[in-house]
């Protein structure tokens, strides 16, 4: 039996191997927020808000930051 290397998951193919990104931490899979929010959460200078939708990055100025929506309303979120 004979398999082809598979460029990527959105060929018309699924027939083959290859590699594919996920998120492990100690040898087990999880979500990114299993694995790294846990230790994040104990530094001073981050507050995590949970279940918003994030609109776009800030990236100008000098305190660039992001834009999520709260209840139908644009909010932000800056750096220091």
């Amino acid at each position: 039996m004979r398999a082809h290397l598979h460029p990527g998951f959105q060929c018309c193919s699924n027939e083959g191997i290859g590699l594919y990104q996920n998120t492990a931490k100690g040898g087990f899979r999880m979500s990114a927020a299993r694995a790294y929010l846990p230790s994040a959460r104990r530094r001073h200078n981050l507050t995590v808000i949970r279940e918003r939708m994030r609109r776009g990055f800030r990236s100008t100025g000098a305190r660039p930051g992001v834009e999520y929506v709260r209840n139908g309303k644009v909010e932000q979120a800056c750096g220091p």
